[in-house]
């Protein structure tokens, strides 16, 4: 048509002059503009369905796989322009939502869960953050097509997908939480803490769950694909329950671990790991003192001796992390009463007691020192005492100078302005 154009231009002035001439041209000019719609016609958004409704709509009596270009150059695309792009912006639209749920369909049949390796026990489900990211993505586009005028083509296969991902989401939502309890209680009721012995009921619930969880994880493990994962019989159901047990189980530690820091607040200074660990050794010395730190700022370690049959029974005094040593005013013995916040206790009360003798002593040794006179026996007497007696002892000393400085504020005892 192009060179049609060209060769018609060439005619000499004699032939352009004809109305035939200007019709000719005029009908080509029409086909090129026909061409362009046959372009936009291409398009793989035109369905035959989509085909089938454009016949309709432009009275062509001739089947789809009979159809012709002439067929549609005698339909006069341009004059039924608006039915034409009416249709076309259907197909459009259409073919959006098509690819939207072609995407969702590709990539839940070829997403697997992301696992690793826990305790040697079994596998549990990590990349939590791309896997909810993906799913909410789904669901809001889902969202997004329910509102589209198109929506009624796809609703057969559009409407259980919705209720597919909605599925997925309350799965995995219960699914995380199971797994966020099921690791934080396996590391208390199965690490060094005798918990059995504390709360045996939910040590049994505990070990119940145990059990039906790795064997969850090991079906996944097997067949690791989402939409395979689903189809595990009954798993919504179970993991409520584990969830709802789970739950009651930590309630009750919970329960139990608050009782004991009621009855001594430094507990408050651990974490239920190293609180049931504590517990879970109550006489045995060298457990719990690794915890002292924590609950006493100054305390690193015990100095303690056999007592009876009982090692480690008997405690005698208090290190401090820079290896500074404080004895005890009076020994504590701890199977008088094992029970672990009394003996606590008792170091507790020790501690201040003991601090407070120490610095009743540092205080009568240096009152019989003259610091300007006997700098040896000075410095040896900040060597015995700990760092914070020795501070505390200076401090006293020089409230208890410039107090009789007061009272006689003449002579050798007055105070003195030095500039």
């Amino acid at each position: 048509m192009d060179g049609l154009l060209e060769k018609m231009n060439e005619f000499p002035n004699r032939l352009r002059s004809h109305n035939v001439y200007d019709e000719y041209k005029a009908l080509i000019k029409k086909y090129k503009k026909v061409n362009d719609i046959f372009q936009e016609l291409k398009s793989d958004a035109m369905k035959p369905r989509h085909w089938r409704m454009l016949l309709s709509k432009l009275n062509i009596q001739v089947k789809f796989t009979d159809l012709t270009l002439n067929n549609l150059w005698e339909a006069d695309l341009i004059k039924n322009s608006i039915k034409v792009n009416t249709i076309m912006g259907e197909a459009r639209g259409e073919l959006i939502l098509e690819e939207f749920l072609r995407g969702i369909k590709e990539t839940w049949a070829k997403c697997d869960l992301e696992l690793i390796r826990y305790q040697n026990k079994c596998r549990l489900i990590k990349g939590w953050d791309d896997l909810f990211a993906q799913i909410d993505e789904h669901i809001n586009n889902v969202s997004s097509m329910k509102m589209s005028p198109y929506y009624k083509v796809f609703e057969e296969e559009i409407v259980p997908w919705d209720e597919k991902l909605q599925k997925i989401r309350i799965v995995f939502d219960n699914w995380i939480d199971v797994q966020r309890r099921y690791v934080y209680l396996e590391g208390i009721f199965f690490g060094g803490a005798d918990i059995r012995s504390m709360l045996p009921s939910e040590y049994n619930k505990f070990r119940g769950i145990d059990n039906e969880f790795t064997l969850l994880m090991k079906k996944v493990a097997q067949r690791p694909n989402v939409l395979e994962v689903l189809s595990i019989q009954s798993l919504q159901q179970n993991l409520e329950r584990f969830s709802d047990t789970l739950n009651n189980i930590q309630k009750k530690l919970g329960e139990y671990l608050n009782q004991q820091r009621q009855a001594f607040a430094r507990f408050y200074f651990v974490g239920d790991e190293d609180l049931l660990e504590i517990i879970g050794n109550s006489t045995e010395i060298k457990m719990v003192q690794r915890h002292f730190p924590k609950m006493f700022a100054g305390i690193t370690s015990m100095n303690f001796e056999k007592h009876g049959d009982k090692e480690g029974d008997k405690l005698n005094g208090m290190y401090s992390r820079e290896g500074e040593y404080v004895k005890f005013s009076k020994q504590i013995i701890i199977s008088e009463d094992p029970t672990i916040y009394i003996w606590l206790a008792k170091i507790e009360n020790m501690m201040q007691v003991s601090l407070s003798d120490t610095l009743m002593a540092s205080i009568e040794e240096m009152s019989t020192i003259d610091i300007q006179e006997e700098a040896e026996d000075f410095t040896k007497w900040i060597e015995k005492f700990p760092a914070q007696i020795d501070v505390l002892s200076m401090q006293v000393f020089w409230s208890n100078k410039v107090e009789e400085c007061l009272k006689t504020g003449t002579g050798s005892n007055a105070l003195v302005h030095v500039e």
